[in-house]
């Protein structure tokens, strides 16, 4: 495979757009992705369950793990 750009050149470009955006533009980005993380059903259950004891509504809890993510 020819590489038609360095990697840290990409590295750079990438640091200089994500620089380039607001604050509203970041944290919406960043809320997608963290998102689309926790909803990967491929990650274990423990996964999300540190992101809904350390950030979640609090008292709310599962009883068991049927239907992880209404599946």
């Amino acid at each position: 495979m020819i590489e038609k750009y360095d990697e840290e050149d990409i590295a750079t470009a990438v640091t200089n757009c994500v620089d380039s955006w607001d604050m509203d533009t970041l944290v919406s980005y960043a809320t997608e992705m963290l998102y689309k993380e926790y909803m990967d059903r491929s990650q274990p259950i423990e996964h999300i369950d540190e992101l809904m004891e350390e950030w979640g509504p609090k008292g709310h809890k599962i009883v068991d793990n049927e239907g992880y993510f209404g599946a």
